[in-house]
């Protein structure tokens, strides 16, 4: 079990990848990141910039679902 633990984090890490191997993961990798990343507007980042009224906040808070499990602060939703 533990030699299967370490040939798989050796395998998602590259040890022992040949360079050629790994210059074509990494060009892979690039190349699907290169269509997945966000792309921000200027208008997205005027939006982002403004603060938010307390209006916006309460109807954030009101409309969270009940019964759900606690963030990492442990207070449930209810409270």
């Amino acid at each position: 079990m533990a030699e299967l633990a370490r040939l798989y984090h050796n395998e998602t890490q590259g040890v022992g990848i040949q360079p050629s191997t790994l210059d074509t993961r990494t060009h892979k990798i690039d190349l699907a990141l290169r269509d997945s990343r966000a792309r921000i507007t200027p208008e997205m980042v005027d939006k982002l910039d403004t603060s938010l009224s307390s209006d916006e906040i309460l109807d954030s808070i009101e409309s969270l679902p009940n019964g759900k499990a606690p963030g990492p602060d442990g207070l449930p939703i209810e409270l």
